[in-house]
């Protein structure tokens, strides 16, 4: 089965591929002392690898994706706790 997203965006469905969460590290030189007092801006992203009806994998942020379902399933019923048997 699958779990399948939905973009807050566009409204459009995936299948979710995977994971990923990319850091990003950017130096530039100081506009008046160079390299000798560098600027540094860093930056981190959590997005999600997912296919869409054709096939066609792409990278969404995953702030502006909502889980539809898991394996057929509301989330709210894949996260209820499930029914025990009891051994006799």
């Amino acid at each position: 089965m699958a779990t399948i997203v939905e973009s807050s965006v566009t409204g459009v469905r995936y299948v979710v591929v995977g994971s990923g969460f990319g850091m990003s590290q950017q130096t530039d030189p100081h506009w008046l002392l160079g390299n000798a007092a560098p600027v540094t801006n860093k930056g981190t992203e959590s997005v999600i690898c997912v296919a869409d009806e054709d096939g066609r994998i792409g990278w969404l942020e995953s702030s502006v994706l909502r889980v539809v379902s898991i394996d057929g399933q509301s989330p709210a019923a894949a996260l209820r706790p499930q029914d025990t048997i009891e051994a006799d």
